[in-house]
């Protein structure tokens, strides 16, 4: 009968200690909180659980783009107050972003110019208030012009991946810290990226905090590319300004034209959503077209970043470029800290109430 008792106790004190340790495992690979959990997973990838849905992943995948010189930075309509004036792109939403590709072309005239003190203010600028070739002109430090290369027909693209050097930069590993998990980032010669998911306590969605540090003085665009991807077949259109308000994918709208910022991607069952926190997005001051200081969201001249709903090999997935490359905030020099906070949304049924509870429970 002791033996008897003795195995028992062994048992249970056994599958017991088998609880503690999965109770451990559990806690180390995933978060939760009262509606999200979050799971890493071996190829550090984040699996979003949501009762009553598929799980998502988010994935630690960004792309840095940098360029030397000021690409431009226009929206795609010649005149901004005038609409008989053209557009360059003549079938793209007319507040869509464009830039001067940056071409080899381009690449091979920067070495070639004067040598002056950007930090002073000088850089090289391109002026597309044009159709046709483009304008370019090196300006110094006074806005003197040193160089007008109007032969080099350089395009334009409204392709944000085409406003500079691209660089795709994955996490090499990631670890959960504090309710949060952390990716890492190979080391890049002009920058070095970091980033994490931090699930709040409570109903909050998950946030996706990441800094870059320069190494390098230049323009620089970090655009998110980790959010879930969805098959072009299964989604639905979604009334958005991220899309032009008529469901046009490709194209980068800034925080100017982007009443609620969001860039959402939907199916009849499944609302998938980058939002950008609210922290990033305040009304402020500002000088209108008159000149008046008046209250506003943004305006073409401070707008901070730019969201899009990117289809490619017909998956489509919601993105985030910040700063907007040769926009405010893009020009940064050696030792500079850039930081930005998305948030992203997952819920079941339709988007009309994944869009109200953006609107109403994150930007109130």
């Amino acid at each position: 009968m002791k033996i008897r008792m003795k195995i028992l106790h062994l048992l249970v004190v056994s599958i017991t200690g088998l609880s503690v340790v999965e109770g451990l495992a559990e806690s180390v690979d995933r978060v939760r909180n009262e509606q999200y959990e979050l799971v890493l997973q071996p190829d550090r990838s984040i699996e979003v659980r949501v009762d009553g849905l598929p799980p998502q992943r988010l994935s630690a995948d960004f792309v840095v783009m940098y360029s030397p010189i000021h690409l431009g930075y226009q929206i795609n309509r010649v005149g901004e107050f005038n609409f008989a004036y053209p557009e360059p792109f003549p079938r793209i939403y007319r507040f869509a972003r464009r830039w001067t590709e940056y071409t080899p072309a381009l690449a091979a005239l920067v070495p070639e110019l004067p040598s002056i003190d950007v930090r002073q203010g000088g850089e090289l600028m391109a002026t597309n208030h044009e159709t046709g070739p483009e304008h370019w002109v090196y300006m110094d430090s006074n806005g003197e012009v040193l160089r007008q290369p109007t032969d080099l027909k350089i395009p334009q693209t409204y392709n944000p991946f085409l406003a500079g050097t691209r660089t795709d930069i994955q996490a090499t590993q990631a670890t959960i810290v504090d309710r949060a998990v952390r990716w890492e980032f190979p080391e890049h010669g002009d920058f070095k990226l970091s980033a994490e998911v931090r699930l709040p306590e409570g109903r909050a969605d998950p946030e996706i905090h990441y800094n870059v540090q320069i190494k390098t003085d230049g323009y620089y665009s970090v655009a998110y590319l980790g959010a879930p991807s969805t098959a072009t077949r299964e989604t639905i259109p979604v009334p958005q300004l991220a899309t032009g308000g008529r469901n046009q994918r490709n194209i980068l709208v800034s925080e100017a034209h982007l009443a609620t910022p969001r860039a959402h991607v939907g199916t009849r069952t499944l609302q998938s959503v980058l939002v950008v926190d609210p922290e990033e997005s305040p009304f402020r001051l500002l000088r209108d077209s008159a000149g008046v200081w008046t209250y506003t969201l943004s305006s073409e001249s401070n707008s901070r970043f730019g969201l899009m709903v990117w289809e490619e090999d017909d998956w489509v997935r919601p993105v985030a470029f910040t700063p907007i490359m040769a926009g405010p905030e893009s020009r940064m020099f050696q030792g500079a800290r850039y930081d930005f906070t998305l948030r992203y949304v997952l819920r079941p049924g339709s988007w009309e109430d994944t869009y109200r509870y953006v609107a109403r429970e994150i930007y109130d």
